[in-house]
């Protein structure tokens, strides 16, 4: 639900080498992510539709050698009284 407040934000590429924030960013990178247990716990349908987004933009980029990708991931915390 995009009107859901975002609490937290990672922007993850897929390798831990120097991808912690530092002190004065609130974007948390691959490390913060791990760190944190993080996971994602997505119904079948949205996964397999998350995963065909991302071959279809990862064979974007390779047509024009682009090399850098991101998945910017936003928490969302559900108060008790919100329904899931």
């Amino acid at each position: 639900d995009p009107t859901r407040k975002i609490h937290e934000t990672f922007d993850v590429k897929g390798s831990l080498y120097n991808r912690k924030k530092k002190e004065n960013e609130s974007i948390g990178k691959d490390q913060d992510w791990y760190d944190a247990g993080r996971r994602l716990q997505l119904p079948d349908p949205v996964w397999r539709e998350l995963l065909a987004a991302h071959e279809a933009d990862a064979a974007f980029l390779m047509r024009f050698n682009v090399l850098d990708y991101s998945l910017l991931i936003g928490v969302h915390h559900l108060s008790p009284d919100e329904p899931r």
